[in-house]
């Protein structure tokens, strides 16, 4: 609609994706979920315009967004569950002022689920929930799980990039703490399983100012 708001702001930019290049994929390349390549887009845009004009840009924020993906079954009734958590960390810091504290960028907007409601729904509890100090730009996100079942168990990382020349942040970091006896994953998933003790640790950190 030529009357909308988003037409108007729109209609000075172009946007080329070349047919075969990874903005517009074509049969049989491999493609997943739109969330990584759009925060790449994102901060590729934000690094050209502050060539421009770097006092009005803000640095690259904490990259594509981490998850922990956790799947089981109750020991009790046998009821499936899954639970796909996304976890923010900092945004990049403006020309006077730092970035945003724990927050998703870009394309994330997911909520942030409170702990209480977790721990009532699944199979799951939080040890840790936190904002990582020093970790440049806004400050990151920690979270550590402990698993109270045998399930599933799912982790994605990501990286970040620098904006404006500024300096590299702390890295994003998962880990599993594995259980004293080794498990078998599954045959029909490349998934590790996790297990009562074991702890998922996943950590945000914001990127550069």
């Amino acid at each position: 609609m030529n009357s909308s708001l988003g037409w108007r702001l729109a209609r000075p930019i172009t946007v080329t994706a070349p047919l075969g290049t990874v903005m517009n994929a074509t049969h049989p390349a491999a493609v997943n979920g739109r969330t990584s390549t759009c925060q790449r887009a994102a901060d590729l845009v934000i690094g050209a315009l502050a060539q421009a004009a770097p006092e009005r840009c803000i640095a690259a924020g904490n990259g594509s967004c981490a998850t922990a993906s956790f799947a089981g079954a109750d020991p009790k009734d046998g009821h499936l569950w899954v639970y796909l958590e996304t976890i923010g960390g900092g945004s990049g810091a403006r020309a006077r002022k730092d970035g945003l504290d724990g927050v998703h960028v870009h394309m994330i907007n997911t909520s942030n689920l409170p702990v209480e409601a977790l721990e009532v729904e699944y199979l799951l509890t939080v040890l840790r929930y936190e904002l990582v100090d020093g970790s440049c730009g806004g400050m990151g996100l920690r979270r550590v799980y402990r698993a109270e079942a045998e399930c599933h168990l799912r982790l994605g990382r990501r990286s970040g990039c620098l904006v404006c020349g500024g300096r590299q942040a702390i890295r994003s970091r998962s880990a599993r703490n594995r259980p004293p006896t080794p498990i078998r994953p599954s045959r029909n998933s490349s998934h590790e399983r996790c297990r009562h003790p074991r702890r998922c640790t996943s950590c945000a950190p914001a990127r550069p100012p």
